[in-house]
């Protein structure tokens, strides 16, 4: 009876043990909140982390600035000033969407920027913001260190790209786009076991292509990579 009793206790132990390592080192999603603004000149649509201020104070300036920017340009004008045809043209349009993705110690927030201020169409732009469980930011530097992983990415996102989109844009213009130089490579999240590099619109061809993603698994850039998220 003691020794069952013993081995029920190690048992007991293990799975408390378990739990609470995966209770004090799982990824908490922090949950999206949307706000929306309508004047006679324009309409904002906000998704965005809550406490996004707080917690992600990389993303929370990109959104603010984005805002701020967007309301001092269009927010009072109605006249050729600013690009209205006619103070009856459609109200222009801000909207931020945030879509997340996970690994298993990382949760990314993907940032779309969509803006419509007349034209046959609307500008989209993206930003990427990744953070580890302590909510801390993962950029560039903690994940690649110093190691020179431009080119590596470059070569394979051209492989990539070249394969998936074919004669839908040029040689040339698909190297230009996915050179190591500029920021070119500047947008990037983690997904599962991959990198994730986001190509924006015009960036490798016209503009019916889109928003573009390159996933690489990261055993492709083991050599460059510093640490394992």
């Amino acid at each position: 009876m003691q020794k069952i009793f013993i081995a029920f206790c190690a048992v007991l132990l293990i799975v408390l043990g378990s739990l609470l390592y995966m209770r004090t080192n799982r990824i908490e999603i922090a949950p999206l909140s949307t706000s929306t603004i309508e004047t006679p000149f324009y309409t904002m649509k906000i998704t965005q982390p809550l406490n996004t201020e707080r917690d992600f104070p990389e993303l929370f300036s990109i959104t603010k600035n984005s805002i701020t920017l967007f309301e001092k340009t269009y927010g009072n004008c109605d006249g050729e000033e600013c690009g209205r045809i006619t103070p009856e043209s459609m109200p222009f349009e801000l909207q931020i969407d945030t879509v997340v993705a996970t690994s298993s110690k990382t949760v990314s927030y993907i940032v779309s920027l969509y803006e419509y201020t007349g034209g046959a169409h609307g500008i989209t732009a993206v930003q990427a913001f990744t953070y580890d469980k302590n909510k801390s930011f993962i950029g560039e530097k903690e994940l690649f260190g110093e190691n020179n992983w431009r080119p590596v990415v470059s070569e394979l996102a051209y492989q990539y790209l070249k394969e998936k989109l074919k004669e839908n844009t040029t040689d040339d213009v698909l190297k230009e786009g996915t050179a190591p130089i500029g920021n070119n490579l500047d947008v990037w999240y983690l997904k599962g076991n991959d990198v994730v590099f986001v190509f924006g619109q015009y960036q490798i061809g016209a503009y019916a292509l889109g928003i573009q993603e390159v996933p690489i698994p990261r055993e492709k850039l083991a050599r460059v990579l510093i640490n394992n998220y």
